[in-house]
């Protein structure tokens, strides 16, 4: 049976005929709306439950429907209907076949096959583009940055990442939130009174944005790289990569972006599949 979202075809090569997976027209826009769900932040079960209050068959239901059909034998009966539920919803998400790329079954998971360079087959046409699959990896393992609205469009928040702000009572460090509607950063140590004084400290995200590009740009406007008398130097050339790199990745929308975006994300995928092949092998597997 074809995955959800697509339809099988049978096409002669030589002597041989080949079975090809090809978009099915009613499937693929729904696999792209639960794709554009997930990358919007909306979690597998609020997808589901979105299917299910639509009406979107599942495919164990098509093919339940079709076999009480014939089972029926023209004699009407309700048909009982298979539930969406969030497992079926990431399990149609993180297959490689979404993207195009030929993959295999490696227990409970589909597994991307590679050339001998290491690159990716692609075996059909994609329902959603690779960029888009690996960008959904991220969100889906939970490494997506989070984004802000600043003038109706999406752009990562100047500090988002961690290991640029620390908690002033705890020394954890601080990841990005949201509550009532507006953008924080707050410790990311848990609330357990462990630390005296810790309260699960928040600071407003714009203010904290604005007084560090302040801060900034007041060093950047007075450094010299190339004075060898300056005290900072050697951090000079470090706070000039740096500042671009995150002023710049808050206005690049093209596509150099996504495709960092997708290398990175595929690199992660790589790295959590030799973590896998070690465990296994540690276990005589």
């Amino acid at each position: 049976m074809a995955p959800f979202g697509f339809q099988s075809t049978r096409e002669p090569r030589g002597e041989l005929v080949v079975v090809k997976l090809v978009p099915d027209p009613v499937e693929a826009p729904h696999v792209r709306q639960m794709a554009s769900w997930a990358l919007n932040g909306t979690s597998a079960s609020s997808i589901a439950r979105k299917l299910n209050e639509d009406g979107v068959p599942t495919k164990a239901a098509e093919m339940t429907a079709r076999v009480t059909a014939r089972r029926a034998r023209g004699i009407s009966k309700p048909l009982e209907r298979t539930t969406w539920v969030s497992s079926t919803v990431l399990r149609i998400l993180r297959d490689p076949r979404l993207a195009g790329y030929a993959a295999e079954r490696q227990g409970t998971k589909r597994a991307i096959l590679r050339d001998e360079q290491g690159a990716p087959l692609v075996a059909h046409d994609p329902i959603v583009s690779a960029e888009d699959w690996w960008r959904l990896q991220d969100v889906l393992d939970g490494r997506a940055p989070q984004v802000v609205r600043q003038g109706g469009r999406s752009v990562p928040s100047l500090l988002g990442s961690a290991g640029m702000l620390f908690c002033g009572v705890c020394g954890s460090s601080m990841v990005t939130d949201r509550r009532n509607g507006k953008q924080l950063y707050r410790c990311n140590r848990a609330q357990s009174g462990a630390v005296p004084g810790h309260g699960g400290l928040a600071i407003n995200m714009d203010a904290a944005d604005d007084v560090v590009a302040r801060r900034v740009w007041a060093r950047l406007t007075t450094m010299d790289p190339e004075d060898p008398e300056d005290p900072e130097d050697p951090d000079d050339l470090a706070w000039l990569a740096e500042a671009a790199s995150r002023f710049a990745a808050q206005a690049d929308t093209g596509e150099r972006k996504a495709e960092l975006a997708a290398a990175r994300a595929e690199l992660e995928h790589v790295r959590e599949a030799l973590k896998t092949l070690y465990q296994d092998r540690q276990a005589g597997l």
